[in-house]
């Protein structure tokens, strides 16, 4: 038998939410509350991935003293996934503004050069653990 707490897609959607107001505000400390410490976030092909909570927190201290950048999101789709697990999957489609206010000439995704802008629309695939905590982003 599982602890497990269950949880509706409104709760999941309100805790996501509460996650990209602390992303979006910087906010190291907030963060933890969303993020497992053994996080595994798929970046991009050809980039490694970042294994834990830790490595992603050092990425994103470097890149926003090289750049402003602001999340929204504009459609979750819950996923259905024939897995024996306690894990909740959903993909978000977000679009990522960055304003670019210090040149990063090797940044891993690229050249950012001061006074730019990017806009970028993905999907990320996200799973939850039992609780509601992010696990893993693909």
């Amino acid at each position: 038998m599982t602890n497990a707490i269950s949880m509706s897609s409104e709760e999941i959607k309100r805790k996501y939410q509460e996650y990209l107001i602390c992303f979006n505000a910087k906010d190291f400390n907030g963060l933890k509350n969303y993020l497992a410490e053994d996080l595994y976030f798929y970046r991009f092909y050809g980039i490694p991935p970042f294994l834990g909570r830790a490595a992603m927190f050092a990425f994103y201290k470097e890149a926003w003293s090289h750049f402003n950048e602001h999340v929204t999101v504009n459609e979750i789709q819950f996923v259905k996934l024939e897995l024996r697990s306690n894990c909740y999957f959903f993909v978000a489609t977000i679009e990522v503004h960055l304003q670019i206010f210090k040149s990063w000439i090797n940044g891993p995704y690229g050249t950012y050069l001061a006074g730019t802008q990017k806009h970028i629309v993905e999907n990320k695939l996200y799973t939850l653990d039992e609780k509601g905590t992010i696990i893993a982003i693909m």
